[in-house]
């Protein structure tokens, strides 16, 4: 799959899940399509959080995996202060987004605000079908246990059938889409994964 492939996929993936009001965690989790209109209308985090609670996603989440042994808070203090700096790398990315849709010629659409964001990568990080496949993908990424290292892999890059570089979180949203669905472009996942900063591959 082509670099451009991967980031139509992904836009495309966030526009319909905008458009449909479906709960971005629980979706990522388990490919629930549960609807969540507050989550999507939410003014501030903690309105955000407040959304999935109501709606159970923490509750089910430690009931499903691996998350009720870490404690009760745990994911919900993700949305806290814990990631401040990754918090501002992605919202400074945000104009990279808009360019990129131009770029591909396709209808530009918001993308996700930085709780939307991250409740995507807390859902893909709990989802055993989706890491064992991106593990298979991607033989450079150890087990990772830790939720805050898994969130520092939105630092890093893959490099395309058409050797041109994608975010790692572009990948993942078009991984889990294949998992679930036939309609997704053609042509497999051949990648290495790379260091955006030093631009060396892992593992070198």
């Amino acid at each position: 799959m082509s670099g451009r492939q991967i980031k139509e996929l992904y836009y495309k993936v966030w526009s319909n899940l905008r458009e449909s009001k479906t709960e971005v965690l629980q979706y990522f989790l388990n490919w629930d399509e549960k609807k969540c209109r507050e989550e999507w209308e939410a003014k501030d985090d903690t309105v955000f959080v407040e959304a999935l609670e109501k709606v159970g996603v923490f509750q089910r989440l430690r009931s499903m995996t691996s998350a009720g042994l870490q404690g009760p808070q745990y994911v919900k203090l993700q949305f806290s202060r814990h990631h401040r700096q990754l918090r501002s790398r992605y919202e400074l990315s945000l104009g990279m987004h808009l360019r990129d849709q131009l770029a591909l010629g396709v209808t530009p659409s918001k993308v996700p605000h930085w709780t939307a964001f991250l409740s995507m990568l807390i859902g893909l990080f709990y989802n055993k079908t989706f890491r064992q496949k991106l593990e298979y993908l991607l033989e450079q990424i150890s087990e990772m246990w830790l939720l805050p290292h898994w969130l520092d892999l939105t630092n890093v890059e893959v490099l395309a059938a058409d050797d041109t570089r994608v975010p790692l979180y572009m990948l993942m949203v078009a991984v889990h889409k294949e998992l679930d669905s036939d309609d997704v472009p053609d042509g497999r996942f051949d990648i290495l994964l790379l260091c955006r900063d030093s631009g060396r591959e892992v593992g070198e």
